[in-house]
């Protein structure tokens, strides 16, 4: 994913104009708060593609001083979305930002740093490697847990957490997949005790979720919460594919926990 801090370290401020949808109503290719970030040369992140896409481009690289534009997703531009969106543009050496935040011309704030949901995996396998790899697109952290040093110390994507023992945070979901299923029961042990994840999955079959959802039951623990299986059956049981049906039952979950909206 490209984020905010990253795509201006990547370029610099020079020639650059950030386009940012302020308003959005009915049917559109992405909401508020969505942005790009236009060079002579390139562009980094989105607002959407399409013509609409493709004006506010030519429209930034023109720009003399910040300005707003209106666009009705309909037979005008050659779109037929049907929604209506409202772009804001200024110079990015223009802009005054805080800690997360930007100021825009219009007065209007832009949450440029959203926080991002936290995803913890327990058990730092074929499977996790893969999830890892897919994840690095994803509005997402990933915190991977794995006591075993050897399985720690493998090239994982930039900005994967990897560490021996769990942070004390509380992450926005849980996987657990270990290689022994006993330290699966005493992770879900852990979190069925504890203050609780909104989300808590468990990879494995039907029979070890029969089995773990009996023994939880018998220690006293609501074993109900707990997505096991997780995924769909997709055919293949290759690392990739079972990282990819992972990764589609928990980003609902995960999607759930981030900002509604990024404007104010």
């Amino acid at each position: 994913m490209t984020d905010w801090d990253g795509a201006r370290a990547e370029s610099g401020a020079d020639g650059a104009v950030l386009a940012v949808i302020v308003e959005a109503m009915g049917s559109r290719p992405r909401d508020l708060g969505a942005w790009m970030l236009v060079y002579p040369d390139r562009v980094l992140g989105t607002i959407g593609g399409g013509a609409m896409e493709f004006q506010s481009i030519a429209h930034a690289r023109q720009l003399k001083g910040a300005d707003t534009r209106a666009f009705h997703l309909g037979p005008g531009i050659d779109q037929c979305c049907g929604g209506y969106v409202e772009v804001e543009f200024v110079h990015l050496a223009a802009l005054d930002s805080e800690p997360d935040w930007v100021v825009l011309p219009s007065g209007r704030r832009w949450l440029a740093r959203p926080p991002l949901p936290v995803l913890r995996v327990h058990g730092g396998g074929h499977v996790a490697r893969a999830l890892a790899r897919l994840c690095v697109d994803m509005p997402v952290t990933v915190e991977v847990i794995e006591p075993r040093a050897e399985w720690r110390h493998w090239q994982w994507p930039n900005g994967v957490d990897v560490r021996a023992d769990a942070s004390d945070r509380i992450p926005d979901a849980v996987l657990i997949m270990t290689h022994e299923h006993s330290q699966d029961l005493d992770w879900c042990r852990h979190y069925l005790a504890g203050a609780g994840v909104p989300w808590l999955g468990v990879i494995g079959s039907d029979s070890k979720a029969a089995r773990f959802r009996k023994r939880l039951i018998q220690d006293g623990l609501d074993a109900s919460v707990i997505e096991c299986p997780v995924g769909q059956r997709l055919g293949d049981k290759s690392p990739p594919v079972v990282a990819l049906s992972l990764l589609h039952a928990m980003m609902p979950p995960l999607l759930s926990q981030l900002p509604t909206s990024r404007i104010q």
